[in-house]
């Protein structure tokens, strides 16, 4: 008799390892030490335990693979949107076409789904979205204040006005609550010490040397010595996958945590990536748009 011990941490694989290597000319015990089951069977049992475990892992580990042509033909025609700032939800305004060169970038970015998604098309919608939505509607990796062109003092004077915005309103909020003011955000777009400028770039928009160290670490490049690597479309793709699904950035939760099966929270999901956002509706409109169009390719 053999015993199988079943570490719940490691998921249905290792069972499925586990019990597939040992002898079948005796009956086999699957011990659960998580809820503290023991289950016996004889072999025939237990060839067909194992084989459903195989075939459960296998479709948990599958990544969702979209038809791409139904994707690019029924979202063809898209809507487009604007906040509603009394609410802060998003209405309708004007459309969007999902035209060739966006379609080629939209590519790139389910090619590297291929590699680092799931098996969940909610996740897909909304890391489309999010490409969408932080390129500007490109769906190529951009840089921040992308009007500046290649102009470096302009990006860094418009984001400077960026973070004076951002600071007048937060003060004049405190104001009216009898607090003091607080002093303006160090402006990101100056040359760091390193010589080079850290503001946003790539579907995430990556801000900051410890964010550009980070999702360079993680998927093994120097995003510090050369953070315009942050703009290669496959590199962009791939911080942008693993980073959602994993909960790099943002609230540091993965996606996951808000959209589930049953009860999706489109707008709340913005969070991983940009919390606080006053548009993260828009983000969750256009997900739920692109999750119409994703069905698994046959």
């Amino acid at each position: 008799m053999t015993f199988v011990p079943f570490d719940r941490g490691a998921g249905p694989s290792h069972l499925m390892r586990t019990a597939a290597i040992q002898p079948m000319d005796s009956d086999v015990i699957l011990i659960d030490t998580w809820r503290g089951d023991i289950v016996l069977g004889d072999d025939m049992k237990s060839i067909i335990a194992v084989a459903a475990l195989i075939i459960s892992s296998s479709s948990l580990n599958q990544v969702f693979q979209p038809d791409r042509n139904y994707l690019f033909s029924t979202c063809a025609k898209m809507n487009g949107y604007e906040v509603d700032k009394p609410y802060g939800t998003a209405i309708r305004r004007g459309g969007w076409t999902f035209d060739a060169k966006r379609q080629q970038g939209a590519t790139i970015v389910l090619d590297a789904w291929s590699l680092y998604g799931d098996s969940d098309p909610n996740h897909l919608a909304y890391v489309l979205a999010t490409a969408r939505r932080e390129s500007a509607g490109t769906f190529f990796p951009i840089r921040e204040a992308p009007k500046c062109g290649s102009d470096e003092d302009c990006r860094e004077r418009a984001i400077g006005r960026l973070l004076q915005g951002r600071a007048n309103k937060r003060n004049a909020e405190r104001q009216l609550k009898g607090l003091p003011p607080l002093p303006v955000s160090a402006n990101y777009a100056k040359v760091d010490t390193t010589g080079f400028r850290y503001y946003g770039r790539g579907f995430n928009q990556l801000t900051g040397p410890a964010s550009y160290k980070r999702a360079g670490d993680l998927v093994g490049s120097n995003l510090i010595a050369d953070p315009d690597k942050a703009l290669d479309p496959p590199t962009s793709a791939r911080i942008l996958i693993e980073g959602m699904l994993k909960g790099w950035f943002g609230s540091r939760k993965p996606v996951s945590y808000y959209l589930d099966q049953t009860q999706p929270q489109w707008t709340a999901a913005r969070a991983t990536t940009n919390p606080g956002s006053p548009n993260a509706d828009i983000t969750g409109a256009f997900a739920r748009d692109f999750r119409k169009c994703l069905r698994p390719s046959t």
